[in-house]
């Protein structure tokens, strides 16, 4: 089924097979013989999804939350070396890309350098580590466990509490950034970002139309924001090993693009991030709850 809430089902039994879902399909994509990257992908997006879904029922899971959420971050964290090199390659791709020229132009050397790196890391933390198969086992691990989540409440106010504190934490990060922010600042607040835009997806169906667009709008700033940490990373990257990228007379021109870059990804997720985060707190939950309680009562005339 889709990643969202259906209106037949209680709160607690939709978030059991939402992430039952998940953790399946992040299982099926490691042991599933695909081409690994793609695998390893797909694999952290099932768990980044578990997450935000814990995030969003936080108020209802009581101690099970610290410890799923945890374990749900070592297990995205065992792939993400692998994932990391490669989307270092990806990135020069697009940025040297917006500049009209053909794959990586110029900076053939530099892009070597990445690719070399990402092959090194896929044998390192997959062939070698059997890091797949070990986190293949970890999610059926976690899967028996998913039936036992104690949620203490069958409605809403299980997901009032972690909707209401992504949102202020995404305002309050937006809010904090000030005039010289840190590459650090705008990580946070991309985070933030994204577990509010996953929130609004499984909260879609309560009103698709504008709910649905709410979560391509924060999924959209996430995204803003991602471009910007990726390029920050590859920029020390560059920085920390330059004769390696092949010397100031590559690497110094690059960065300067990267810099260029940066500046105006910045610029464009705070205009759009003044917009999203336009609500207080309360009143953009206050919001979603009506919206919540007038589906359920509309599907229950309906199954009538």
């Amino acid at each position: 089924m889709a990643y969202c809430f259906t209106p037949e089902e209680t709160v607690p039994q939709g978030i059991r097979r939402i992430a039952l879902e998940q953790i399946d399909k992040a299982e099926a994509a490691l042991t599933g013989g695909k081409e690994r990257h793609k695998a390893v992908h797909n694999a952290r997006k099932g768990c980044k999804k578990v997450r935000a879904l814990l995030r969003l029922a936080r108020g209802g899971l009581g101690n099970a939350y610290v410890r799923e959420n945890g374990f749900f971050r070592d297990a995205q964290r065992r792939l993400s070396a692998v994932r990391d090199a490669s989307v270092m390659v990806e990135t020069l791709d697009k940025l040297v890309g917006r500049q009209g020229s053909d794959g990586a132009g110029g900076f053939g050397q530099v892009r070597g350098v990445l690719v070399e790196r990402c092959e090194r890391a896929s044998a390192e933390h997959l062939e070698q580590e059997r890091t797949t198969e070990e986190v293949a086992g970890m999610l059926r691990e976690v899967r028996g466990r998913v039936e036992t989540w104690t949620l203490r409440n069958p409605g809403f106010k299980v997901l009032r509490p972690g909707l209401h504190k992504v949102y202020r934490d995404g305002a309050k990060r937006l809010e904090g950034l000030g005039d010289a922010p840190s590459a650090h600042d705008f990580h946070d607040w991309r985070k933030q970002a994204k577990y509010l835009s996953y929130h609004l997806r499984l909260l879609t169906p309560v009103w698709p139309g504008t709910v649905g667009a709410l979560a391509g709008e924060f999924g959209e700033l996430g995204s803003l924001l991602g471009d910007e940490h990726d390029l920050a990373v590859l920029r020390d990257m560059l920085e920390a090993d330059e004769p390696g990228f092949g010397g100031p007379t590559l690497v110094r021109p690059l960065a300067g693009l990267i810099d260029q870059r940066r500046s105006d990804l910045q610029a464009e997720s705070r205009v759009l991030g003044a917009k999203l985060y336009l609500d207080k707190p309360k009143v953009f939950t206050d919001r979603i709850e009506t919206w919540w309680d007038m589906w359920k009562e509309e599907s229950g005339r309906r199954a009538a």
